[in-house]
């Protein structure tokens, strides 16, 4: 009989490894990654560089989600998508940040906006005409 028993609670253990694995997977597939795009636009007519930040959670980051960043020269507008995992629903959505910075000593205006995709108004919009300034604008998006 003590073999009996053992058989059944080995059968039993990988029984439930087996249903707590589905349930994992049925969950990842339900409530899987989430993507938030932003819209990164720069208006300028000289060269410039961007460069970008996301956190977790509005404007007081508790945790850096991403970074990255371009060069370029004239108008732009470029997605940047930043992804999250399910563990991480309930930190209260992506806080990005975008900085354009001017590479020459221009008077010119450059322009930094942050929309959502396929948004109508930007979710900041800042300028500068400083010679070599930089602008930096920012919003949050949440679940």
């Amino acid at each position: 009989m003590p073999g009996t028993r053992r058989t059944l609670l080995v059968i039993g253990v990988v029984a439930a490894l087996i249903v707590a694995s589905f349930a994992a997977l049925v969950l990842y597939q339900t409530y899987g990654p989430i993507t938030f795009d932003f819209q990164v636009q720069v208006a300028y007519q000289g060269p410039w560089q961007v460069s970008w930040t996301s956190y977790w959670g509005g404007p007081a980051p508790p945790s850096q989600v991403g970074t990255g960043g371009y060069t370029g020269t004239g108008n732009s507008s470029r997605i940047v998508s930043v992804q999250i995992s399910p563990g991480d629903y309930d930190r209260g959505g992506v806080y990005f940040c975008t900085q354009a910075s001017k590479l020459d000593n221009s008077n010119g205006t450059l322009t930094a906006s942050v929309y959502t995709v396929n948004g109508p108004y930007p979710l900041e919009m800042r300028n500068t005409s400083a010679p070599s300034g930089s602008a930096t604008a920012c919003g949050g998006l949440y679940p």
